[in-house]
This record gives structure tokens, sequence and C-alpha cells, in this order.
């Protein structure tokens, strides 16, 4: 989490910007933070301040936001590493090698229990004995703001399972190729046995 992690903003293609991306994030008024050590520098500059000041789960959007651009970054990762070791199964001695695979999926694993807890959290917010917003609008603002965390972290789940559900396959692609790769060196062996059998009776004979 204290690596950069990227973070874009909303629409960020669809808006015209002055030349210069510093100049055009501050005309915008998004403030992309990097790192988890620079996240107070800013924090709650794209919050509305009244709705913070009342609503404690509101004031935490930022935070949530962070560690779901933090959640994608990680996916990312493990996705391309997926990609670039699809063909990487056998080590040099062809011996069966899915320590990667697995390490991925226990990876993707605690990812998974982690979106799934915070979504219920997300669900569950209102029965958290925490300070609400008291006006109508501004409780309504409070729940759009979470029901885009909870798509947001849905989202994340989803591409965490289809990640899941790929390591599972190449394990019993691996698996099958070991397999066939254990049944033809079987036959081999078979067939020179079968020779050495046959210059047996032949000597015998």
């Amino acid at each position: 989490m204290f690596l950069p992690t990227p973070q874009n903003a909303p629409f960020i293609a669809q808006k015209l910007r002055e030349k210069g991306t510093a100049h055009g994030l501050r005309r915008s008024n998004y403030y992309g933070i990097q790192s988890v050590t620079l996240l107070h520098l800013h924090y709650g500059k794209d919050l509305d301040l009244g709705l913070i000041s009342q609503g404690a789960f509101y004031a935490m959007h930022e935070i949530f936001l962070f560690c779901a651009f933090s959640e994608v970054q990680l996916l990312n990762t493990v996705e391309q590493e997926l990609l670039e070791r699809k063909g990487d199964t056998f080590d040099d001695n062809h011996t069966f090698n899915p320590y990667h695979l697995i390490y991925s999926q226990e990876l993707l694993d605690k990812i998974m229990g982690r979106c799934r807890n915070t979504i219920n959290m997300i669900k569950t917010r209102h029965g958290i004995v925490w300070p609400k917003a008291s006006d109508a609008k501004l409780s309504e603002k409070a729940d759009l703001s979470a029901l885009s965390l909870e798509r947001d972290y849905e989202d994340i789940l989803e591409h965490c399972c289809i990640l899941f559900k790929r390591c599972e396959s190449n394990v019993n692609i691996i698996i099958n190729r070991a397999m066939i790769m254990e049944s033809n060196k079987a036959t081999g062996e078979a067939k020179e046995v079968s020779k050495l059998t046959r210059l047996a009776l032949c000597a015998i004979l």
C-alpha cells in the first residue's frame, strides 16, 4: 500500500484540459494522491465538507477509494504475471511446477475476502452507531457515495473471481499436461522393455 498507487479522475477522457497535466488536475479539483503516505495532505478536498462533519462513513470515502485503487493495481499485477507466465508451467527438468499459480490463488482468495468484507460493511453501514447526516439531501448524497463505493468493490470482486478461475483453469491444464507427459514416458519405457524382452528371447533361442 505504501508503493505508488495510480488514481484517475472520473470521466477524465471526457474533460477538456489546458496544456500541462498538473494544471489540468488543479482545474478539475481532483487530487489523485499516489501514495497513502500523502493521503492526508489533500484529504477531503473532493468531498462535501458539510457532509463530512455529519456523516462519519462518508468522511472515510477517500480512504475506501484509495484502497480500491490499490486493490485494482494489485489485481493488474497478478493478471500480468499470469499472462507472462502462461506457458511457464514446467521447469528445466520438465517437472510439474504450479507454485506461482498456487501463490496467485492464495493471494486472490485474500483479496476476495477483503472485498466481501468491505461490501458487507458498506451495505450494513446504517446499522453502525456512527454519526449520520440529519438533512435529507445530505443523507441522499452520502448514500449515493456509498453506493458508488459498493459498485467499485463489486467490480473488483468480479475481476478477482475471474482471475481465480483462470488460475484454476491453468492448474488443470498443467495437471493434464503432466499426466500426458507421464503417460508418454511410461509408454516409451514399456517399448524399451519390450525391445529388451525380444533381445533376451533371441539370445535364449
